[in-house]
């Protein structure tokens, strides 16, 4: 990060590949939008150059950004706020772009989703791209990243869980005490009712 001269820094292993108009894309993205990051749908190529696996994400989700790092290649950050935030943390070897990633998401919102394919993560055997556990280590260096960024804003206890899959978390966020309680109802008479039951109760 230091050696980047431009206002938008790319992140991109060295032996992926772009699509053609990948670059052109960012550029589109910045100029009509003035976003903080940019990031694409991607797919995973074998080293034989069949490309399989495509991924197309959602739009701009922080909460779902503590469950995975779906936002993944390519991502394109203004390099400003990289430099604001301090760039990488060897401290997270291994899980830089997600620790990255959810760092920027402390300090901005604007982040912008491009809708097509732009990356090619090639599936060379024992890569993360080819088995997720090739670095174990990154694992719980992914749960330290997700739990400093959630508490910036927790207003109550939490634990970071492992969900369904490596690499997939899910934040457990402890009930406030007393536990607060919304009642829906079309006919007023019912949320009276309701409410004179609790009194009951409580």
């Amino acid at each position: 990060v230091p050696t980047c001269t431009n206002g938008v820094t790319a992140l991109l292993d060295h032996d992926d590949q772009l699509t053609p108009d990948a670059l052109f894309e960012i550029a589109l993205a910045v100029l009509n939008h003035a976003p903080d990051a940019v990031y694409s749908d991607e797919d995973k190529m074998s080293v034989e150059g069949r490309l399989f696996d495509a991924t197309f994400k959602p739009d701009w989700s922080p909460e779902f950004l503590t469950s995975t790092m779906y936002i993944g290649h390519l991502t394109a950050y203004r390099t400003a706020i990289v430099r604001k935030i301090g760039g990488f943390r060897s401290d997270f070897d291994g899980t830089q772009d997600y620790d990255l990633a959810l760092r920027v998401a402390q300090v901005t919102n604007r982040f912008i989703h491009i809708p097509k394919i732009l990356y090619h993560w090639v599936a060379i055997p024992g890569s993360t791209a080819d088995v997720l556990s090739a670095k174990s280590y990154a694992i719980e260096r992914q749960k330290k990243a997700i739990t400093e960024f959630v508490e910036k804003n927790a207003k109550t206890s939490f634990e970071v869980m492992p969900h369904y899959s490596t690499g997939n978390w899910r934040v457990v966020y402890s009930p406030p005490s007393p536990p607060l309680l919304s009642v829906l109802s079309y006919q007023v008479l019912d949320v009276w009712e309701i409410s004179s039951d609790f009194k009951l109760i409580f």
